[in-house]
């Protein structure tokens, strides 16, 4: 004698051959959709973070253009909130910036530029950084990580990061913005959007996968 829930399993067993390849099929799209999406997040978060990947080209005739190139380079990456856009890699660089843009001169103005020379990072360390928004100079709070083999450039007291002009000290600066930028802005290129994740999106995928698969 056959009880009525054994009935109902076998008629559902009977049913799973013919549509659960469809279902896998519809799967298979669904996954190779998430994998296209992570792709593209994946690109995107590389371009952002490595400035010689993903060069923002500088504007012909501006002042980083004519005086702050890369020796052999005809672009420069140009990091947000760059105290000198484009960067100064040479003392002579720094002094032809300086003599040109009146905000990173009274930024700099007790900077010894006839002592300038070029360093690198010796290994990774916290330091607090200026950086510029809207023409205003401000001071990061809290300290960012130079990471070691950073170029950057000293008359022995005042130190500088090459790739944005910003400076360097072990002490807090002043004035602080009421609302700064993270950190991860201060690496971000100025034609590199932030990389919006959307939290919800391995969560719907999955749902997604399981209404397909078994009808749930």
């Amino acid at each position: 004698m056959m009880l009525p829930g054994s009935r109902r399993r076998s008629t559902r067993a009977r049913k799973i051959p013919s549509e659960f390849p469809a279902r896998a099929a519809i799967a298979v799209l669904i996954l190779a959709a998430a994998s296209l999406v992570a792709l593209v997040v994946s690109v995107a978060g590389a371009g952002g973070s490595d400035a010689r990947r993903s060069p923002a080209l500088v504007g012909s005739g501006s002042l980083e253009q004519a005086s702050l190139k890369e020796p052999g380079s005809t672009s420069r990456a140009v990091f947000k909130h760059s105290v000198i856009p484009g960067g100064v890699f040479t003392p002579e660089e720094l002094q032809s910036a300086l003599a040109q843009d009146a905000v990173a001169a009274a930024h700099y103005r007790n900077l010894n530029t006839s002592a300038v020379r070029t360093e690198t990072v010796k290994q990774d360390r916290l330091a607090y950084v200026s950086y510029r928004k809207d023409d205003q100079i401000y001071w990061t709070r809290n300290k960012v990580r130079l990471k070691q083999g950073e170029t950057i450039l000293t008359d022995g007291a005042s130190e500088v990061r090459a790739r944005c002009g910003n400076c360097i000290s072990e002490t807090p600066g002043f004035p602080v913005a009421e609302v700064e930028p993270e950190a991860a802005e201060l690496d971000r290129l100025v034609d590199a959007p932030p990389v919006q994740y959307d939290p919800s999106l391995s969560a719907a995928i999955r749902d997604a996968l399981e209404s397909a698969l078994f009808g749930w």
